[in-house]
């Protein structure tokens, strides 16, 4: 009787204290939990899952077709796959050590960690077959590429692009070919005098980057003199 009555007074106090209370809530809110979506019908979705490669040497870069998002099919209680995050279903693919060529993948349900209580059911696509490119890096001069319309009646007299040259990254193929590198067209149409932009540089693709991303255009736009006839 004795311990007992001390058995009792040792749950009142721990149930009176911050560490009882916390231990409480804890199981009451799975209780809950277990509660609600014990009673729900188990649904289906579609999850964009991202793809994020890491340790990618610094010499090669991904390129190509293959290098989207997959389409994850889970199921699991609607509660739960309304509020599912497509980032938390990220495919991490680890690069190190890869070399130039393709580098096949085969996803299974292990390169996933979704929450308790969601399972796939379905991946697409299944295998992710990636291609690895060479990188080299140029300083390539930089081409002043003007707009087709220009002021009536005036005519191009100078222009620059400062700086001179710019640092392109990208596949080694392309980037060993390449001669300079234009800006994107510059509209001089309603202009007058001298004109001064900051302008992007034209790019083949996002397999590309520039440094710096951008140049400085200078054009001089003179009024010509015309002569008439009598």
């Amino acid at each position: 009787m004795r311990y007992a009555r001390y058995a009792w007074e040792t749950v009142i106090a721990l149930a009176s204290s911050d560490l009882g209370l916390k231990l409480f809530s804890l199981v009451f809110a799975f209780g809950l939990w277990l509660f609600v979506n014990a009673g729900q019908k188990a649904s289906e979705r579609s999850v964009e899952a991202p793809l994020e490669f890491r340790n990618i040497p610094s010499d090669l870069m991904v390129s190509g077709p293959g290098a989207g998002p997959v389409e994850v099919r889970v199921m699991g209680p609607p509660a739960l796959l309304s509020t599912l995050d497509p980032d938390y279903m990220k495919v991490v693919l680890d690069l190190e050590g890869a070399r130039p060529g393709t580098s096949t993948f085969r996803l299974s349900p292990d390169f996933f960690n979704p929450p308790r209580g969601v399972r796939i059911t379905r991946i697409s696509p299944s295998v992710i077959n990636l291609k690895l490119e060479s990188v080299a890096v140029r300083s390539l001069p930089v081409t002043l590429r003007l707009g087709t319309k220009l002021p009536f009646g005036y005519k191009v007299a100078r222009a620059s692009v400062n700086p001179e040259t710019v640092r392109v990254r990208g596949p080694a193929h392309e980037v060993n070919r390449m001669t300079s590198i234009e800006t994107v067209p510059i509209d001089l149409e309603g202009g007058r005098g001298q004109i001064t932009r900051e302008v992007r540089l034209s790019s083949s693709g996002p397999a590309f980057s520039f440094h710096p991303e951008r140049v400085t255009v200078s054009v001089l736009l003179e009024e010509e003199w015309m002569t008439r006839e009598f």
